[in-house]
């Protein structure tokens, strides 16, 4: 009785003649592919419109749904500034307008605050040096009050 091997190996037999055609005529469109392809390769030229393809491959490309997600937020930040009632350009004179008349006690507190900020801040004295140098300690006389 025949394995199944055997009878597969009898049924594709046939076949190999077929498959090694087919090896040798893929390997040569390779090995022609390759010489074509090392005959071809210059080296690039780094001109502007070079760089700015290889930052578009490089940096867009890849990361398109991010750069759309920031796009979007930009987007969304300039409506709301256009769309805010009171725009920037009327803030200061709304603010001019609204503003109290300033408190005395509170600008006297403030003045004092200010003065205690520049003592603290003033720079400290240098410290006195020592003038006085130490003799040989075989010089040195230790007195023992003793009761």
């Amino acid at each position: 009785m025949k394995t199944p091997r055997e009878i597969l190996s009898e049924r594709h037999r046939s076949m190999d003649a077929r498959l090694d055609a087919l090896r040798k005529e893929v390997i040569a469109e390779h090995v022609i592919a390759r010489q074509f392809m090392t005959r071809r390769a210059p080296s690039p030229r780094f001109t502007p419109s070079f760089i700015a393809l290889k930052m578009w491959q490089e940096l867009i490309l890849p990361c398109r749904r991010i750069w759309l997600g920031v796009t979007a937020a930009w987007l969304v930040i300039l409506a709301a500034n256009l769309v805010a009632p009171g725009s920037t350009t009327r803030a200061p004179e709304i603010a001019a307008l609204k503003t109290a008349p300033p408190n005395p006690q509170i600008m006297a507190a403030l003045k004092e605050q200010k003065l205690w900020m520049t003592q603290m801040l003033e720079p400290a004295a240098p410290p006195t040096a020592n003038t006085t140098v130490p003799g040989p300690r075989s010089d040195r006389r230790i007195e023992l009050l003793v009761a």
